[in-house]
């Protein structure tokens, strides 16, 4: 099983503009991260903002891509 990375391109271009209002201050930070498999879930269990510890839960699998860092001309998956 590859692993899966939060996107925030793909974020952007995806997630309803409710959830785009609720992480939008974070979405630099969580930018690459990695996010784990939780049962039927994906989540990025663990990181920092601004000095508090959050999570963020669930995260839709099409805001992720394969590659920690996405190239400049990748090519768009559907």
């Amino acid at each position: 099983m590859s692993r899966l990375y939060f996107s925030k391109r793909k974020f952007q271009e995806r997630a309803s503009i409710y959830t785009k209002r609720q992480v939008k201050d974070h979405l630099d930070i969580i930018d690459g991260m990695e996010v784990v498999k939780e049962g039927n879930h994906y989540m990025i269990p663990n990181y920092t903002f601004d000095g508090e510890h959050f999570y963020m839960y669930p995260i839709s699998e099409s805001w992720c891509t394969e590659s920690k860092q996405e190239g400049l001309f990748e090519q768009e998956e559907e």
